[in-house]
């Protein structure tokens, strides 16, 4: 997830398409980045990264998933 979202923000940003990480999926990549802003990727891509801290203090997965699925919008 963290690599999607790090290539939407490259798409997003206008940054060197020749980066992403996942160049396989280019079309739908470009796709989000049209419709998710900045401020949204940002958002997404902190609660990603917070939601990877709960699961390394050991937070059951379901809990960590279902907090993201509400805080990411």
């Amino acid at each position: 997830m963290t690599s999607v979202l790090r290539d939407i923000g490259l798409l997003t940003s206008g940054a060197d398409e020749r980066l992403l990480a996942n160049l396989d999926r280019r079309p739908a990549l470009e796709a989000l980045s049209r419709s998710l802003g900045v401020d949204r990727v940002e958002r997404a891509f902190m609660a990603v990264a917070r939601a990877q801290d709960a699961l390394d203090a050991n937070v059951g997965p379901k809990v960590v998933a279902d907090w993201l699925a509400i805080n990411v919008h």
